[in-house]
């Protein structure tokens, strides 16, 4: 038993049973080929729907995960963040900073932004939904002033007063659920400051506010994440389109690395968005996830489409077995390496730390992902309409005739050598193995034909 064990996870063992199941999964794709498409086109629709939603989710907190490995300071920060939450639910710690300066460089304080403070914790009072923004701390909240003599105390002006004095500073406290209506809340609180500073800060004494804090931080790094995604998207994917239609000289085959790659980035922002609901989504993730696919879905799109293009030109070989080949080959290559690289990033989520274990588990997952969208759509492409691929390189199909130079390709291995298999199954017997190359092509024509 142990030598039928060790042979069965050897790596030609495994190889092999792939390649005895390859006619089975192809026939398998081909009678499933609608339920293939309905599956994917909806991944497609919903992270379109979904994915720009899980953007807005993102945080820059380094949450440390309970019941994890940690140090003992770890543990005793975590229990008093949980007792702080326990006693106060709705406070997140986390605010929206208003700086009011005054122009000239004098002392800040004066009726007129007396009256700015009221005015903002009215308009906060008033802000619906109820609870949403948790009240204003200002100056004037701990000092009430007499304008001809009293000036705050040393403590309190250390507080609210910077800049020499010339600028005042007043919070707004926000609920923890903000940041699911980010883009209302930012915009609220922005024309909340704007129409009190045009009522209280137009007057003789020129004043500018500024508007900041985690409210606008939040909203910066959404933006700079989606910027980054779309740089990304904007440089990569054109020039690697180019240089794949340069490699593959066709330009119909080009349909299916596009489509791979579309689903491909789709699917990831629906996994983003999944993700962010049950953990939080660390601002780093998307833009790892976003260079982790395109990479991964032209590499293994490259992966297979070049071994049919191979099959095809240099070989001569029928489409349908082309097909067959490539699934076997290219689909191992695709798997091996797409596990091998999955497992690297889980091994992030041995840290107790948030950050890593999403980026790990969502890297891990989008490969995944990744392998499933190459081996299901590109087989199922191939195999329903194997007539319209056949002629994708022929000559004068695309360029005016250009092709790839020859390839040099060494020989078949002779009868009973198993030395230099070049992608084929191992047999002991020639003819064993052209009659089952030929069964296999049988089987996936009977599957194709109507």
């Amino acid at each position: 038993c142990r030598p039928c064990f060790a042979e069965m996870v050897g790596g030609q063992a495994t190889f092999s049973l792939w390649v005895r199941f390859v006619p089975r999964y192809l026939s398998s794709l081909h009678n499933a080929r609608y339920a293939v498409a309905a599956v994917w086109s909806s991944v497609l629709l919903l992270g379109f729907f979904f994915g720009p939603q899980a953007i807005d989710r993102i945080t820059s907190d380094l949450y440390v995960m309970e019941n994890r490995p940690m140090p003992t300071f770890m543990k005793e920060s975590i229990r008093a963040s949980g007792q702080l939450e326990a006693k106060f639910p709705n406070l997140s710690g986390e605010k929206a900073i208003i700086r009011v300066h005054r122009d000239d460089g004098g002392f800040v304080l004066s009726e007129q932004t007396h009256k700015f403070s009221d005015a903002m914790k009215e308009a906060v009072a008033r802000f619906q939904p109820e609870g949403m923004l948790l009240g204003v701390d200002t100056i004037y909240n701990y000092w009430k002033p007499t304008w001809a003599s009293d000036e705050p105390p040393a403590f309190i002006r250390e507080l609210f007063l910077i800049d020499g004095d010339s600028s005042m500073l007043l919070i707004i406290y926000l609920n923890m659920s903000y940041t699911v209506q980010l883009d209302y809340v930012v915009e609220s609180v922005t024309n909340m400051v704007t129409l009190a500073s045009l009522q209280h800060l137009s007057g003789p004494i020129a004043y500018t506010h500024f508007l900041g804090g985690d409210l606008m931080m939040r909203l910066d790094l959404a933006k700079a994440v989606e910027t980054d995604a779309a740089f990304v998207h904007s440089l990569t994917l054109p020039i690697a389109m180019v240089l794949l239609m340069v490699y593959f000289r066709s330009l119909k085959i080009m349909i299916i690395p596009l489509l791979t790659v579309a689903i491909s980035i789709f699917a990831t922002l629906l996994l983003m968005y999944v993700i962010s609901l049950v953990l939080p989504l660390h601002y780093l993730v998307p833009g790892l996830i976003t260079c982790v696919t395109l990479a991964c879905s032209i590499d293994y799109c490259l992966f297979f489409i070049s071994r049919l293009k191979d099959e095809v030109t240099e070989q001569k070989t029928p489409m349908l077995k082309a097909i067959e080949i490539s699934t076997a080959n290219a689909g191992y290559s695709i798997m091996t390496s797409g596990i091998g690289l999955a497992l690297g990033f889980l091994a992030l989520c041995i840290f107790p730390i948030d950050a890593l274990l999403v980026t790990g588990l969502a890297t891990c997952l989008s490969i995944i992902i990744i392998i499933a969208i190459n081996l299901t759509i590109i087989p199922t492409a191939l195999i329903t309409f194997p007539e319209f691929w056949e002629n994708s390189w022929t000559r004068g199909d695309c360029f005016q005739g250009w092709e790839l130079p020859n390839l040099i390709r060494p020989e078949p291995p002779a009868s009973g050598d198993t030395s230099n298999l070049n992608g084929k199954v191992a047999v002991s017997d020639r003819a064993s193995a052209d009659a089952s190359a030929q069964d296999a092509a049988v089987a996936v024509a009977a599957a194709v034909a109507p």
